[in-house]
């Protein structure tokens, strides 16, 4: 008997996602040695959005440190310019090491829950 082949795909309303990417506002990007922060728009194992064109061009790579709050929470990873709008940048990560993506997942995991967490005390508070 011949088995059966299925193909998953999950879209978003921003079209497919290779992973769950959870939504900061607390996040900043800083690339290379420039000395300006970058907010973040969202964060996955996969990549990291940012909310403004940082003036790379697609194909670029360069090296980004991660902060939170101001506080250094994952240093040196390496990136590649996936999109580029008038008002956002895309970049993919590349060869993260084992740790590096752990970091990268626990980040997200904790924003989950941290959203979870008030969407829940929004809905308990209207009853």
């Amino acid at each position: 008997m011949r088995e059966k082949s299925y193909t998953v795909q999950i879209e978003s309303r921003s079209g497919n996602r290779e992973a769950y990417r959870a939504g900061f506002s607390d996040l900043q990007l800083r690339i290379d040695d420039r000395s300006a922060p970058v907010a973040v728009i969202n964060l996955s194992p996969v990549g990291v959005g940012l909310r403004r064109n940082v003036g790379m061009t697609q194909g670029q790579e360069a090296v980004v440190h991660l902060y939170r709050k101001g506080v250094l929470v994952i240093p040196d990873l390496a990136v590649r310019v996936a999109r580029v709008s008038a008002s956002a940048t895309g970049l993919a990560f590349l060869g993260l090491t084992r740790k590096q993506t752990d970091e990268i997942h626990s980040v997200v995991l904790e924003e989950q829950k941290r959203q979870l967490s008030g969407r829940n005390r929004v809905r308990l508070d209207s009853f």
